[in-house]
């Protein structure tokens, strides 16, 4: 039986692109002109990130002035809009130990000084208020909101703050203070007082510092602050413990010893002896004659 004979081999096909490789050409393209052309327009483009933390508005007649904690020069910057008479008032916000390193001082003494330096400038004093102990911008929002239900006379505030600040300053305040509560005025301190710039903000290591931890606390804000609404705000303040007088009147005295007592009064009195010295006279702290603990002393 005859073989057939065997085809001639087929000539190979040419090799096709993969559309694989063709994707990762064209994406990597496309990241190279994007990363061009965010070089070319990197001034505008840095510019807008730093001027979205700032809100700045025209000073207006008021009746309060808030200044908030972390650089001295706010409240020479507050001092100086209380002096062209837009407000009669000052609400101060101090961090001791924030103040204190600024001055190289002690806290009371840094305080002293703030509070000479601004009735130099000539602050009725009277006219400043100074509220300790706030160590973030959320606890000077709350404190702020509990000042504006206190005083229900004051109609409108200007904020006071540096530049870079008053975003976050901005986004507590409409957070805490309900509608209906005075209207806010956020004035920041000049560029020229503050020795910051927009321009070329992101060549110093000053501004890149800070505008990267703006961002970061408006983040942890807008994630774990703003969650917990008001309830801070509308909390009262917590008591303080009753004074010794009070504790005086609201327990009295016993006129009988208790059961767990002896009933000293049932033992004879001793005879005096001439010939010793009188006993002497109780020590602070001891239980009087009827067994009961002297009010306002401890046990």
């Amino acid at each position: 039986m005859a073989t057939r004979p065997a085809a001639p081999p087929r000539p190979p096909r040419p090799a096709r692109p993969r559309r694989g490789c063709r994707s990762c050409l064209g994406l990597i393209l496309l990241v190279l002109l994007a990363g061009g052309a965010a070089y070319l327009a990197r001034r505008p483009l840095l510019r807008a990130v730093a001027s979205f933390l700032v809100v700045s508005e025209d000073p207006v007649h008021s009746d309060l002035i808030i200044v908030h904690a972390g650089d001295r020069r706010r409240l020479a910057w507050g001092v100086d809009l209380y002096r062209r008479k837009l407000a009669p008032r000052l609400l101060v916000f101090v961090d001791p130990n924030m103040e204190a390193g600024f001055f190289g001082l002690g806290a009371e003494e840094a305080l002293g000084l703030a509070r000479e330096s601004a009735e130099r400038q000539g602050v009725a004093p009277d006219a400043i208020v100074f509220v300790r102990g706030v160590t973030s911008t959320w606890d000077e929002g709350i404190q702020a909101a509990r000042y504006f239900r206190e005083h229900e006379d004051v109609r409108m505030a200007l904020v006071v703050s540096s530049p870079f600040h008053m975003r976050r300053i901005a986004a507590v305040y409409s957070h805490l203070l309900p509608e209906g509560t005075p209207r806010t005025v956020y004035v920041p301190m000049p560029w020229e007082w503050t020795g910051l710039s927009l321009d070329n903000w992101w060549t110093r290591e000053q501004e890149v510092v800070w505008v990267q931890s703006e961002y970061t606390k408006l983040l942890f804000y807008y994630l774990h602050r703003f969650r917990q609404g008001v309830r801070e705000v509308e909390a009262p303040p917590p008591e303080t413990p009753a004074a010794p007088e009070e504790e005086k009147e609201a327990a009295p005295l016993r006129d009988t010893p208790g059961p767990e007592q002896p009933a000293q009064a049932a033992r004879p009195a001793r005879a005096p002896q001439p010939e010793k010295p009188a006993p002497p006279a109780a020590k602070p702290g001891a239980p009087p004659a009827g067994g009961a603990p002297a009010p306002g002393q401890p046990r």
